[in-house]
């Protein structure tokens, strides 16, 4: 399948289903999600990020990421760069993740998040990518400690929910080839991570990360899957929360195993969104295959004890490392690191939107 790309930054919408996001338990949160949306404009850029103070040293970056004679070469013209998917699906693998896996044991990745927007899809869009690399080093400084490397990194949103159909009826749109890279090049410059998020749209995962190939051969690129945005007819982004299933992750997870093995790669994360347990249905049977590190992402705003009760029903499947997204604007109050590393486990993921 080939996907055009877009030229400009997305026409992004602002979705109306975040809203009690944490689970059906907090029935509060959907309240206070409803009337955050409502008083905002859509558009609006986020409050000042608080700056912490850098009272701890980040270390230095793991030598894995450090192989800059693996970087591909970004082309500016987006159809030289398209790879062309291939028909067969991979067999997902039966591996049970085991320590030997475990592809952070000692780093905590500290991410923005976000898409260009003004900031309507996130802090990591609310400014240039040079500009959000300086809050991000800031803000994830606090999260240092004695024997554990704080890794920055972007979430970038590669492929963007749509409310509208667009020419393909996949209701999501690509970022550009030269936006992308505009974030890839601070990253490269930096040793530090991208991660790229699929927003699926009525599209399917596997192949918007196929298109995303290009840039997945480098070795500081990660991907990332929102389940909350995929979504099947007659359904609509935005209008509903999304679904995907243990299969479906297997089969993108089993793919990126095969990539990283073909492209000769270090090990990948593959980063899934999730904030109610309908969000991945049959979870039971999601794997981590070879090389791929599979890190289950509790994204969900609201009141501190909604979110750690959504974490904790993430918590309750042990095979996965976890992660939590805070929130500048909706998490009232925003949570200060000494309370996010407080979680049981803690997070090897924190990101900011």
């Amino acid at each position: 399948m080939t996907r055009r790309r877009g030229t400009t930054h997305l026409s992004a919408f602002r979705p109306t289903t975040h809203a009690g996001r944490v689970g059906s338990t907090v029935v509060a949160l959907t309240v206070l999600a409803w009337l955050a949306f409502l008083l905002l404009p859509l558009n609006t850029v986020p409050s000042p990020v608080p700056r912490v103070s850098p009272t701890r040293h980040i270390r230095p970056i793991r030598t894995r990421r450090q192989r800059p004679t693996q970087h591909v070469a970004i082309s500016p013209t987006p159809s030289s760069v398209v790879p062309t998917p291939s028909t067969d699906v991979p067999t997902p693998s039966t591996t049970i993740p085991s320590e030997s896996q475990t592809l952070f044991p000692n780093t905590r990745i500290v991410a923005y998040y976000g898409a260009p927007g003004g900031g309507s899809l996130g802090i990591l869009g609310a400014t240039d990518p040079q500009t959000a690399w300086a809050g991000l080093t800031a803000q994830a400084a606090a999260y240092g400690q004695p024997g554990t490397v704080v890794e920055p990194a972007f979430e970038l949103i590669a492929f963007v929910a749509q409310a509208a159909p667009g020419p393909d009826g996949l209701y999501t749109q690509e970022l550009s080839v030269s936006t992308i890279g505009s974030y890839l090049s601070v990253i490269q410059a930096h040793h530090g991570m991208l991660i790229l998020d699929i927003q699926p749209g009525r599209s399917s995962p596997l192949a918007d990360a196929r298109l995303l190939a290009p840039f997945l051969a480098n070795p500081n690129v990660e991907l990332g899957l929102d389940p909350e945005w995929e979504v099947a007819a007659p359904s609509l982004p935005g209008q509903v929360i999304g679904s995907t299933t243990g299969a479906e992750i297997n089969t993108v997870a089993t793919w990126l195993s095969q990539f990283v093995s073909s492209h000769n790669l270090p090990p990948k994360l593959l980063l899934v969104h999730e904030f109610t347990p309908t969000m991945v249905a049959q979870k039971a049977s999601v794997t981590s295959p070879p090389g791929i590190q599979i890190v289950f992402n509790m994204d969900g705003f609201g009141s501190w004890a909604a979110k750690t009760s959504a974490y904790s029903m993430l918590a309750s499947d042990p095979r996965f490392p976890l992660g939590i997204k805070l929130f500048y604007r909706q998490d009232q109050p925003l949570e200060a690191p000494a309370a996010v590393l407080g979680l049981r486990p803690v997070p090897s993921v924190i990101e900011y939107q």
